[in-house]
């Protein structure tokens, strides 16, 4: 298993926010070039997340997925305030105390 911070940034406009329930899953490349993707990630750290203009972390282990190239990440729609604009998701594999290697991936819509 590998250790990462996800870092998940809303953008800083009124409305951009959301109460949904946020899942991921991550593409790599293993050291063969094969694609590998990690199982559905459910984002929640206990806190009030995707505020409009906040940044979130997680915690999140998954299966060894090599090198990042996309991610997949969406909302399920519940609660009351669903819309949400995405600006930005940074990964930091966390290699050991005082380590860790980052990956910044590209928002399109």
């Amino acid at each position: 298993m590998v250790t990462w911070l996800c870092l998940v940034s809303t953008a800083d406009e009124q409305g951009a926010g959301t109460d949904a329930n946020v899942q991921l899953v991550i593409y790599g490349k293993n050291e063969k070039g094969e694609s590998v993707k990690s199982d559905e990630i459910k984002l929640n750290n206990s806190g009030d997340n995707f505020e409009s203009g906040h940044e979130d972390q997680f915690k999140i282990e998954t299966i060894d997925v090599g090198r990042p190239y996309k991610i997949r990440i969406w909302h399920d729609n519940a609660g009351t305030f669903v819309a949400w604009k995405l600006d930005r998701v940074s990964f930091y594999r966390m290699m050991h105390q005082w380590h860790s290697q980052e990956f910044v991936l590209e928002v399109h819509f």
